[in-house]
C-alpha cells in the first residue's frame, strides 16, 4: 500500500508497505521451480505474489525458507492452478484463502483496521472458445460481488492485449476494437469499467 491512510483509516507507517506482485510461473511442478520462485521473491522483497499455472494437483500450503506458498488445486493433468506466495513478515495477516476454481483464488489479509481481498485470476487464452471465457468472467464477477473486504484488488494473468485507443473509447462509452487489442483485452476493460476498478 503506497499510502498511510485509506478510507480515512491509518494503514501504518510508510516503511511497512505491502508490496504485492503477480507472476505466471508456468509451472511449480518441475523440480527446483518453487525454490527459484522463493529466491526471486525474497531477493526483491516482495511480500505477496499472486501465482498462476502453479500446476500442483492438490490444494495446500508449503513453507520454503521465509515464504509460504498457498495454492488451490489444478485441473486434471497438472494444468492451471492459482495460489499465493506470502513472506513470513505478513503471514500473520492471512485470514482466509479460497480456491474458487483452477483459474481463480482469493486471499484475504486482515490489518488492524480493514481487510484486503486479493483476487487472483488467470483468464483463458485468446484461442479458447467463447463459452469458457464467459464462464471465467461470470465466476470472476460473482467473486467480486460476494467477496467481503474493505479493499478488493484484482490481479493475475488476463492474457489481454490492450491498445490505448481501445481503452479510451471504452471509458467514454464507444466499444470500438482497436487493432492493438484482442478480445480478452476488451473483456478485461469492460469488466474493470463495470466494477468501477481503477
Amino acid at each position: 500500500m503506497p499510502r498511510d491512510r485509506l478510507f480515512g483509516k491509518k494503514t501504518g507507517k510508510r516503511n511497512s508497505e505491502l508490496f504485492c506482485g503477480t507472476w505466471n510461473v508456468r509451472t511449480l511442478y518441475k523440480q527446483g521451480a518453487a525454490l527459484n520462485l522463493v529466491r526471486v521473491a525474497e531477493k526483491y522483497k516482495i511480500r505477496c505474489i499472486a501465482l498462476q499455472e502453479v500446476r500442483w494437483e492438490d490444494a495446500g500450503s508449503s513453507k520454503i525458507s521465509q515464504t509460504t506458498i498457498i495454492n488451490g488445486s489444478s485441473a486434471q493433468g497438472h494444468r492451471l492452478g492459482t495460489g499465493f506466495a506470502i513472506h513470513e513478515s505478513i503471514i500473520h495477516m492471512v485470514k482466509d484463502f479460497k480456491d474458487i476454481s483452477p483459474r481463480i483464488s482469493t486471499l484475504t489479509l486482515k490489518t488492524r483496521d480493514f481487510q484486503i481481498v486479493l483476487i487472483n485470476a488467470h483468464a483463458p487464452t485468446e484461442e479458447k472458445d467463447d463459452e469458457e471465457k464467459e464462464e471465467f468472467y461470470s465466476t470472476l464477477e460473482d467473486v467480486m460481488d460476494t467477496g467481503v473486504g474493505d479493499v478488493k484488488i484484482v490481479l493475475g494473468d488476463f492474457n489481454a492485449k490492450i491498445g490505448k485507443e481501445a481503452l479510451y473509447r471504452t471509458v467514454i462509452g464507444t466499444h470500438s476494437l482497436h487493432e492493438t487489442s484482442n478480445d480478452n483485452g476488451m473483456k478485461l476493460i469492460s469488466f474493470a469499467v463495470e466494477k468501477d476498478l481503477v
